[in-house]
């Protein structure tokens, strides 16, 4: 009975050393001395400013495609100076945000705007200017 009570306390003993001891697998891996940087280089030493062409358009209005007209030559006579971006309005190609836009514009198609600047007391720009 005696070998029994020391076997048990000695299973038990080794249990609670084994369940203590501490786990290599839980020690968070040591952060690399110099991690690799790849794709980044150094900002440039200069910037060039660009255009922001947005106009407002839509598959089935005719006379929105002088507006494209005009963004052709702009981005022709410019090249890599401007961004030229179109909003369409009630067809498949409209993008939630024009609602967004179209509240904080009242943009109509046919209309335009360059850098969000105001001119002739207006953001917005019509096919005549």
């Amino acid at each position: 009975m005696n070998s029994k009570k020391i076997i048990s306390v000695l299973l038990f003993l080794s249990a609670v050393i084994i369940s203590c001891s501490k786990d290599k697998s839980d020690d968070p891996a040591p952060a690399p001395s110099n991690p690799p940087v790849t794709g980044i280089t150094s900002p440039p030493g200069t910037y060039t400013q660009k255009v922001l062409l947005e106009y407002h358009t839509a598959a089935w209005c005719g006379t929105c495609v002088d507006a494209e007209v005009k963004r052709d030559v702009v981005l022709n006579t410019y090249p890599g100076k401007s961004i030229a971006v179109a909003y369409h309005q009630s067809d498949g190609m409209q993008i939630p945000l024009f609602m967004t836009i179209d509240a904080t514009f009242s943009s109509n198609p046919t209309y335009g705007m360059i850098n969000r600047a105001p001119s002739l007391n207006s953001v917005l720009l019509n096919r005549t200017q």
